[in-house]
């Protein structure tokens, strides 16, 4: 699900850069899918170890899991940014170069970008980025309040958010919008949290759980490709009804092996395409156009997508996996009670 749903999201980013907006019209809603997903998997992988993680241990564990890609994506869009302004001489400033590469290298959002390097994006150097920083986000203040927090708690500001996305819809990764993302992943993450509490009493048959699965991922996947984008009614309701269906009848789902397998590529792979989608596009855009002048969504939308799956491959094994097991070592001794070694397996995050 991931998988597809970043792939998706690749999709729908090369269709606004390329100029053909047609392309996943509605793919955008697979970051309310990531947020959900991640409300889920997080309970389910720590909720156990709520007394022996501290909140500054489960800090590192999760900046273990998200920097490493997010600084690598910033290093990638900085070299591009550097050569395309020696190249083309574009008058930006080297204090608003350094305060958005700061910004993009340490996950923090920042405002007044020119346009000619990614403003008014509140990541300039990669756009999409807005959302790891909300993860991250939500992921603390959950864990913060996972003691005092409870689901009356969460039941209002599951409410609450989504009477403010009806309102004002889905937002986040502008500086106009920046403050619409925190109701955003409010709701999604809240829904996946709500998720976990239900997920004991969620016991059909499998042959109807498969039944269920296959419905809504028909279904989710029909809105992906819709060409027109629909209300926001119909994406709210998308968002607390689908998504969560999707999720708790997916995670019920036994796989057969070779299945399995490729789903858990995906899964892997998921989080690199989607944290370096961007920078590689910049790349493959910048050189295309150096030699060939306008864009070309036949040649490019292709070449770029290859290099996004390979690339992310690649950075993958040859770089985030090798580094996060190295940081986990590193940090392996808590400052708390117990040991801080993230779990392992397919419900990581």
């Amino acid at each position: 699900m991931r998988g597809i749903a970043a792939i998706s999201v690749v999709l729908f980013h090369l269709g606004h850069w390329l100029n053909r907006p047609g392309l996943a019209t509605n793919s955008f809603l697979s970051v309310d899918l990531f947020f959900c997903l991640s409300g889920y998997v997080l309970p389910l992988a720590y909720w156990s170890k709520l007394e022996t993680i501290s909140n500054v241990d489960f800090f590192r564990l999760r900046a273990i899991r998200l920097m490493p890609l997010i600084m690598f994506g910033a290093l990638v869009s900085l070299a591009y940014l550097l050569l395309k302004i020696k190249t083309s001489h574009l008058p930006v400033s080297p204090e608003m170069i350094a305060v958005a590469a700061g910004g993009s290298l340490f996950n923090i959002p920042t405002a007044g970008a020119p346009h000619d390097i990614g403003g008014p994006m509140v990541f300039p150097l990669n756009g999409p980025q807005y959302t790891l920083f909300l993860e991250f986000v939500a992921n603390m203040l959950w864990w913060a309040l996972r003691k005092n927090g409870n689901r009356y708690m969460l039941l209002t500001t599951v409410v609450v958010s989504a009477v403010i996305v009806y309102v004002f819809g889905l937002g986040g990764d502008t500086v106009q919008s920046f403050l619409l993302g925190f109701p955003r992943v409010a709701l999604s993450f809240g829904l996946g949290l709500g998720l976990y509490y239900l997920h004991p009493r969620y016991t059909p048959t499998p042959t109807a759980n498969l039944a269920i699965f296959g419905t809504l991922g028909v279904a989710t996947l029909t809105l992906f490709y819709w060409p027109s984008v629909p209300t926001i009614a119909i994406q709210i309701a998308w968002i607390i009804i689908v998504a969560p269906l999707l999720v708790l009848s997916g995670a019920r789902l036994a796989l057969p092996g070779p299945v399995a397998k490729a789903s858990l590529l995906l899964g892997a792979l998921s989080y690199p395409i989607y944290a370096l989608h961007y920078p590689i596009f910049c790349w493959v855009n910048g050189l295309y156009r150096s030699k060939f002048g306008a864009q070309n969504i036949q040649v490019e939308a292709p070449l770029t997508f290859a290099a996004v799956v390979i690339g992310s491959y690649l950075v993958l094994r040859l770089f985030d996996e090798p580094v996060r097991r190295w940081l986990t070592g590193v940090f392996a001794k808590p400052s708390g009670r117990g040991s801080i070694r993230a779990p392992t397996g397919p419900v990581t995050s």
